[in-house]
């Protein structure tokens, strides 16, 4: 048992890192967690990811087992972090010697992950707007310069946003509310997309909650 647990554990624990690193790249890319929607898509992603630390393990320990100080944590945590783009960099290796550019297993594996990362998006995408339709426009009686105003003091107020960053939020939505071929709803969900665009998540749930209504599509 000790035996098995010494030669699965690393590669699990890289696995998981790796997966780990993959998830908080989604809700960087989206600036917020992605719906529940998108939950399939997402597992198969981080699945995918850990499976690449997981295999990168074994092979960085072949690579560098001549290294003294290459043992312990430190291929664990290489794995994790570096495991999905060592393999992609390995299957590039393995196709070199195709004639074509556009064949191989680094294009195949490349296609698989775009073709995950686009049924993300669209599931999330189409979760967000049913929500924003059906929860968050019925629960707020704000017009949508009210809106604005309100989160300027909202993006001024985060620590995490410079001042240019929020000025370039706040003029994004001076754009919108200046756009005369669009009616107050249409700006409405404009504004509310930009929020959450820029890690405003918590923000609108607390517009929505203070309605009673439910927080976030989970």
């Amino acid at each position: 048992m000790t035996d098995l647990i010494a030669r699965v554990g690393p590669p699990l624990v890289a696995a998981v890192l790796a997966g780990f690193i993959c998830y908080l790249d989604l809700v960087r890319v989206f600036g917020r967690t992605p719906s529940r929607a998108a939950l399939p898509w997402v597992l198969l992603k981080v699945v995918i990811e850990g499976g690449a630390g997981a295999v990168m393990y074994p092979l960085l320990i072949s690579a560098f087992k001549g290294l003294e100080w290459f043992v312990g944590a430190w291929p664990i945590v290489l794995a994790g972090l570096c495991g999905p783009a060592l393999l992609r960099a390995q299957l590039a290796l393995l196709g070199s010697g195709q004639e074509d550019r556009h064949l191989g297993p680094a294009v195949g594996y490349r296609y698989i992950q775009q073709t995950i990362g686009l049924q993300i998006s669209i599931a999330d995408a189409d979760e967000v707007r049913r929500w924003i339709n059906g929860t968050v426009l019925p629960s707020l009686d704000q017009t949508p310069s009210e809106l604005r105003e309100d989160a300027r003091f909202y993006f001024e107020s985060r620590s995490d946003v410079s001042p240019k960053a929020a000025r370039a939020i706040l003029g994004q939505m001076d754009a919108v509310l200046a756009d005369a071929n669009f009616d107050d709803v249409w700006k409405m969900k404009a504004i509310l997309n930009l929020i959450l665009a820029h890690q405003g998540k918590q923000y609108v749930m607390s517009l929505v909650t203070a309605s009673g209504s439910e927080a976030f599509p989970r």
